[in-house]
């Protein structure tokens, strides 16, 4: 159990943390329950290990309402337009699909986004690199 509460302590500043864009938010909490799903059965009753999952779905249910649309913010090209929502940022539907049309269609904006956001990755890491 204390194994447990040492990473959920972990969690808990990792989603405090400044900077965390809200997807990479997302893919700590997911990853927390993929990693521990299986310690957790072992070493918890099923009860505790219940509410404690219960708990973090209904916390981070806005998230997974919105899994779609931080994935598009992440990676704009290979996203379904259909699934996100975009409505809180007052930006219109078809529009904005039709600007996807043309960004993914256009080989040369395509490949430029592409690079772009590689460049954007291996900068991060980098900064990763010398903070640890």
């Amino acid at each position: 159990m204390v194994d447990t509460i040492i990473k959920l302590n972990e969690l808990n500043l990792k989603l405090q943390g400044k900077d965390n864009p809200a997807n990479a938010l997302l893919e700590g909490v997911g990853s927390l329950f993929r990693k521990n799903y299986f310690f957790l059965l072992k070493t918890w009753r099923a009860h505790s290990f219940k509410n404690m999952k219960d708990g973090f779905a209904e916390r981070f249910e806005q998230f997974k309402i919105n899994k779609s649309t931080l994935t598009f913010i992440v990676n704009p090209l290979n996203t379904n337009t259909n699934e996100i929502n975009i409505e809180p940022f007052g930006i219109d539907s078809a529009s904005l699909q039709m600007q996807l049309v043309d960004l993914k269609t256009k080989d040369l904006r395509s490949g430029k986004f592409t690079e772009l956001k590689s460049k954007l990755e291996d900068l991060e890491i980098q900064k990763c690199m010398h903070i640890a």
